[in-house]
């Protein structure tokens, strides 16, 4: 696959017309980030298409003649994901109300929402054309003094337009990336790079980043005098383990597995229960056996709704992290809310000191339940990197004092991890490819889009025909309806 992406990219490279070339672009970022084969940034494109862009569609002009204080621009905003959430909590940092700039498609119930976050928005995705959109967020960015982003990976046009507004106005710019650990444009825009995580930090040094990196760290609710208090004193014939999380968390890959860590707790504790909340049982088949031998004891819930997931985290004994994708901050939460955590260290790690609770085997999980505690140095770190205060005073620091920190995740843990553990297994032969993105290279680059088809693996080429026909089908509705 880094043959087919890198063969695309020098087709985004000598495309003659710029309209095609942006939108070639935007699938190439799609392709890399699904495919996730080690290629990180391609930073060589974003010079060249804003090169192109100056030449062939400037001049660039600045749509006010006052410079306000701090835009936030998000590629498509939700009402539930991680990095909404984290803009916002950003953006209730300020000391006045930040704007907001949307590049995508967002719902309206989604709009409403961020108007309680942010003093104005604008619609950069009401601007038909790629070339015009990029005016258009231009001259509203040369507005501002700061300019935060929280993108998509593949959003070239946002990115592109940070590139330029540099030749017009004083404007900084601040990535925050909340996926930190695959492909992302940017590494050519912006002037300061925040650092979320140690994994993130390792796979930056992977990009060819030309601005000054900075750690902020994923910030939770602030830290309650809860933390750590409930140390052992378990009674055996009680015990409930609950975990959470979407169901690819818990995919076995690479040798990594959380059901042998289930079966030793299970029966280890004859009289404990195990509650899963997020896989889909009758479609996740590697549950089946483990099901069967702890029928009543092991129960797999697809969805639960808020409430009830409340009560049931309230009865739980313990709070088992996902793996081997872990929850990333999630874990910390359930910590900072009082809950007794354990887990397995993943090869995915480096998010919160929280992280030091968990075991490099099951065994070590059994020894963890049956003498639990939590010390208070755990505590005070996880308040240092992921309290609600500590982030936003290296946040504003950043932004009005160009205050940069080293990343904290390296100085309090130890990193055992693989930055190539989220990477595609057999060159990208089982990945699941956007089917707009596979689209619009097949009427471009048919021969390309052939390649990419050719390389998957069958079940993930019926999936992708499955979700093409389903794009098809949504396509002509939505033209219908108009």
């Amino acid at each position: 696959m880094k043959r087919i992406l890198a063969e695309l990219a020098h087709k985004v490279g000598v495309e003659p017309e710029l309209e095609r070339a942006l939108e070639l672009a935007r699938h190439y970022g799609s392709f890399c980030w699904s495919m996730n084969v080690g290629t990180f940034d391609n930073p060589s494109i974003e010079r060249c298409l804003a090169r192109r862009l100056s030449v062939e569609a400037g001049p660039f002009k600045r749509s006010a003649v006052e410079q306000r204080d701090a835009l936030h621009v998000i590629s498509e905003p939700y009402l539930t994901g991680g990095h909404t959430r984290l803009m916002e909590k950003l953006a209730g940092m300020h000391e006045c109300q930040p704007d907001l700039m949307i590049t995508r498609a967002a719902q309206a119930a989604v709009v409403e929402r961020l108007l309680n976050h942010f003093s104005r928005i604008h619609r950069a995705d009401a601007v038909p054309t790629a070339i015009e959109r990029i005016h258009y967020m231009v001259g509203i960015m040369a507005g501002y003094k700061r300019v935060v982003l929280s993108l998509h990976p593949d959003d070239i046009t946002a990115v592109l337009a940070c590139m330029l507004v540099k030749d017009i106005s004083n404007t900084r710019i601040y990535l925050v990336n909340h996926a930190d650990h695959g492909f992302t444009f940017g590494s050519a825009a912006a002037d300061v790079y925040f650092e979320l995580s140690s994994y993130g930090r390792r796979v930056d040094e992977q990009k060819a980043i030309v601005g000054q990196k900075s750690f902020l760290g994923i910030p939770l609710a602030q830290v309650n005098g809860n933390v750590g208090l409930r140390h052992g004193g378990v009674q055996e014939d009680e015990l409930l383990f609950l975990s959470a999380g979407a169901d690819t968390k818990f995919r076995p890959r690479r040798g990594a597995d959380i059901r042998p860590l289930i079966a030793t707790l299970l029966k280890r504790f004859p009289k404990a229960q195990f509650v899963v909340i997020g896989p889909n049982a009758r479609r996740d088949s590697w549950w089946w056996p483990l099901m069967i031998r702890f029928r009543g004891r092991l129960r797999l819930m697809r969805h639960l709704p808020f409430d009830e997931y409340s009560q049931v985290t309230k009865r739980a004994s313990f709070y088992v992290d996902s793996h081997p994708f872990p929850g990333g901050t999630a874990f910390a939460e359930q910590l900072i809310a009082g809950q007794r955590c354990v887990g397995l260290v993943s090869p995915f790690q480096g998010y919160s000191p929280a992280e030091k609770l968990k075991s490099v085997d099951a065994e070590g999980v059994v020894a963890a339940v049956l003498s639990y505690s939590v010390r208070e140095e755990v505590t005070q770190q996880v308040a240092s990197v992921n309290g609600l205060d500590s982030v936003k005073a290296r946040y504003l620091g950043c932004l009005y004092e160009a205050r940069y920190t080293e990343n904290l995740m390296d100085t309090y843990c130890t990193w055992t991890g693989d930055i190539a553990f989220m990477q595609a297994e057999r060159e990208g032969r089982n990945v699941d490819i956007s089917a707009e993105a596979f689209s619009g290279i097949a009427a471009a680059l048919p021969s390309i889009a052939r390649d990419v088809f050719l390389r998957l693996r069958f079940g993930k080429k019926l999936k992708l025909v499955a979700k093409l026909l389903m794009h098809r089908f949504g396509r002509l509705a939505g033209e219908r309806s108009r």
